[in-house]
């Protein structure tokens, strides 16, 4: 039996190989991937289980909007497909994490899960700033609809 360690670098060389890029747990057992909108998701093994995490924003200890929105994404899994917001106190920077126990995943698991995390935290960053300018009094963007009356 491998340790968690030794399965996740499994896991993320082969997923390398399908990617083409190599793809490598450092000594701390973290490895961080970026795309080309500047999102960076963070992947640790912490002892039998492997986080994924992504930085959503900052907000200070006295936004209170934020942190009642963070709230209400928190209780709506619908809306973070299971994962959670946590938030960095020293740097005040929001999190959007996921954790799974190593030991359920395989290859294919573990794929459909990080890939899945990455592609819906841009969506869900897209909402959180949707909702806290709504809450902040900022104007929605006027979006041009067809009026329906004019083709009856």
């Amino acid at each position: 039996m491998t340790n968690g360690y030794e399965t996740v670098q499994s896991f993320l060389s082969a997923l390398g190989k399908k990617s083409a890029i190599e793809l490598n747990l450092d000594r701390n057992g973290v490895c961080l991937l970026e795309d080309d909108r500047g999102f960076v998701w963070q992947l640790e093994v912490l002892g039998d289980e492997v986080l994924i995490s992504c930085e959503m924003m900052k907000i200070s200890d006295q936004d209170g909007n934020s942190a009642i929105s963070l709230l209400d994404f928190n209780l709506n899994l619908n809306k973070t497909k299971g994962a959670w917001f946590s938030r960095n106190a020293s740097s005040g920077m929001v999190l959007l994490c996921i954790c799974r126990p190593i030991i359920y995943l395989d290859e294919y698991s573990f794929e459909s899960l990080l890939l899945g995390f990455m592609k819906s935290s841009a969506d869900i960053k897209e909402e959180l700033e949707f909702q806290l300018s709504k809450k902040s009094g900022a104007k929605e963007k006027e979006v041009s609809r067809p009026n329906f009356a004019s083709f009856v």
